[in-house]
């Protein structure tokens, strides 16, 4: 019984978590990159797991952080251990150098919410870029128990992104060990597969000019025509990882 209530309190609890991927294109084809995660829920679940567990114990002062982490200062701090990690891994460094991660906590308003962004030059330094978030998560460490475990619900597959003055595509690379990885670790993870259904993953594309169609049935657009929305249960890109694959062509 208690099993199910802390399940039942965990899904209620996650209806409102969300990732967001937002990019703002310009004219010349650079833009910025920004993959927002609200795991603001999520940290009122733990909190409310503690409280049933011991009514009596002793209470903490509520955790406040507001602080950037420049990946830049991370790369010139590992600097000497880099060697030790893995071509793959050296790759991910690399190719993150100059993104940021913003990181707001304030557990007395339940509020926890990390910002990852990134300034490119050309949309091709966009690709393989969730992998590569992943990949310095897990070596960076200092992640707090809340955030743990979030980037085994973020997708696992490869995206490409294509950008002109005619149109622009996201098209998922699907690897099938990837995939299968979603899939055992949403089965092995106490309910992992339910809190999968409870999160949403949300686009964001702004662009520097107007849209005439869309490709994705169900996306929104703003009413100056540039800016595509895209809404989707996270569970539906686990079991299809190609299932926000689209094109969009400009006026």
């Amino acid at each position: 019984m208690k099993k199910l209530f802390v399940l039942s309190l965990a899904i209620l609890s996650l209806t409102a978590c969300q990732m967001t991927e937002e990019i703002t294109f310009k004219k010349d084809g650079s833009g910025i990159y920004n993959f927002k995660v609200d795991m603001s829920s999520m940290m009122k679940m733990g909190k409310e797991m503690e409280g049933s567990k011991d009514s009596l114990a002793v209470k903490k002062e509520p955790k406040v952080q507001d602080s950037v982490i420049q990946f830049g200062d991370l790369l010139a701090e590992m600097k000497d251990s880099l060697k030790d990690l893995s071509p793959e891994e050296q790759k991910a460094f690399k190719h993150l150098k100059k993104m940021s991660l913003h990181i707001q906590v304030d557990e007395s308003k339940d509020k926890m919410l990390m910002a990852y962004v990134l300034p490119f030059k050309q949309v091709s330094e966009l690709e393989n870029i969730m992998n590569d978030i992943k990949t310095i998560e897990s070596k960076r460490g200092g992640k707090s128990k809340e955030t743990g475990s979030f980037d085994k619900l973020m997708p696992q597959s490869d995206v490409k992104y294509s950008f002109d003055k005619y149109s622009f595509s996201r098209t998922t690379i699907v690897k099938e060990k990837d995939k299968k990885q979603v899939q055992d670790t949403a089965k092995d993870n106490n309910g992992l597969d339910q809190m999968m259904q409870m999160f949403s993953y949300k686009i964001i594309y702004h662009f520097p000019k107007k849209i005439k169609s869309v490709s994705y049935k169900d996306a929104l657009l703003s009413a100056d025509g540039k800016t595509l929305h895209i809404d989707v249960p996270m569970d539906k890109i686990s079991e299809n990882p190609k299932f926000v694959d689209f094109e969009v062509i400009f006026e």
